[in-house]
């Protein structure tokens, strides 16, 4: 009785201490994410801004300027327009830039369009994939603000994809080369290995995304979502703070940040958007870190020690109590009619009062006591038939 007395004591401290451990697991940050949860999600599109705008700085584009130095194309420039169709040796500009630009760029980079404007902005030959985005460019604002005695680089949202535009120095009749490529998102990518798999993301313009995700989780619609809802929120430069998107156990959380350059700039401006790879249904935090927390924190004082404190005593006192009622106080019952029937003072056990082990230790006694008072009497018939 003792034993089982100390066990059940043993497990209600036990019980307590889980409680316990549940307070302090519930001081943490609600939803299932942590302030390093946060932290992270904010440095990794901080660090998915930065590659966006490495890859900018190393594009191919910035090769396109070389393309006025060829001599074919420089002579090709010099000539008039009047009297070509008498010049048996005259080849069109367009066929010329195409020529030059296969030999020095196309060949190596497919996906460049790159094309030749006058002084009013107007593309007077192109070559590569995307002729109608290369007029886009050129006529766009950030064309025309560009300085004109300089080179410039800048981000473009055209067809659907960002892209890297690259404006040269005029020569000496104010012929530029510019030069438009898409910013590699895919499998080798910076941006692609800055990101990684941990952490799904995509480029939004609009409330939409442009292109394919990044990463290997289907979270498009949440990547829209956080885009919509908190567009005015992304700052001029870098990542917004970190917000939540979903409902419950499927909630991620995730940062904003607009792209380097024209494209992001605006309402409507182009942005990278990061949300976690763990939803809220994922946090897990150990109870030695949340006890170091709380007493970090100062928070030992929120654990509820008078709840707990309560619910140690009436574990204990329940777990000494029970066992008297359902075993202690019947057997000491049972073996004081036992004692009584010894001393003649009661006839036989009333063992229909007991119930369980007792009871079937009661009915037993009772047996027994039939038992031996039928031997009792029978020995006695023996004994005066004898005589």
């Amino acid at each position: 009785m003792l034993l089982t007395k100390l066990w059940a004591s043993i497990l209600a401290v036990l019980a307590t201490a889980f409680l316990a451990g549940m307070f302090l697991l519930s001081l943490g940050t609600p939803g299932g994410f942590s302030d390093a949860d946060r932290a992270a999600i904010r440095a990794v599109t901080e660090a998915g801004l930065a590659a966006v705008h490495a890859e900018m700085q190393s594009s191919p584009v910035q090769r396109a300027p070389a393309l006025l130095k060829d001599s074919r194309l420089a002579a090709a420039l010099e000539k008039d327009d009047e009297g070509r169709e008498d010049d048996a040796d005259y080849v069109p500009l367009e066929q010329v830039l195409a020529d030059v630009a296969e030999e020095a760029l196309l060949s190596d980079f497919p996906q460049m369009t790159v094309g030749i404007v006058d002084t009013d902005h107007q593309v007077v030959a192109a070559s590569g994939i995307a002729k109608a985005l290369l007029e886009q460019a050129a006529t766009s604002p950030a064309a025309a603000q560009a300085p004109e005695d300089e080179e410039s680089l800048w981000s473009a949202t055209l067809g659907g994809r960002l892209h890297v535009v690259k404006l040269s120095r005029p020569d000496e009749r104010g012929h530029r080369i510019i030069a438009l490529q898409p910013l590699p998102t895919g499998a080798g990518s910076l941006l692609r290995r800055i990101l990684g798999t941990q952490n799904p993301a995509g480029l939004v313009r609009d409330g939409k995304l442009l292109g394919d995700l990044i990463g290997d989780l289907q979270v498009g619609p949440q990547i829209e979502q956080l885009a919509q809802e908190h567009a005015g929120d992304a700052p001029e430069d870098g990542a917004s703070k970190v917000f939540r998107v979903g409902r419950g156990l499927d909630a991620r959380i995730g940062a904003i940040g607009r792209v380097p350059g024209p494209a992001g700039e605006g309402a409507q401006g182009t942005m990278l958007v990061v949300l976690s790879r763990n939803t809220a249904a994922a946090g897990q935090r150990h109870v030695a870190d949340a006890l170091q927390e709380a007493i970090d924190a100062g928070q030992l004082g929120q654990l509820g020690w008078p709840v707990l404190g309560a619910i140690l005593l009436i574990g204990v006192g329940l777990a000494w109590y029970l066992p008297q009622v359902e075993v202690g106080a019947p057997l000491q019952r049972l073996a004081s009619e036992l004692e009584a029937v010894a001393q003649g003072q009661q006839h036989h056990v009333f063992h229909d009062r007991y119930s369980g082990p007792v009871g079937r230790v009661a009915q037993a006694a009772a047996a027994a006591q039939e038992a031996i008072h039928g031997a009792y009497m029978t020995a006695e018939d023996d004994v005066e038939g004898e005589a």
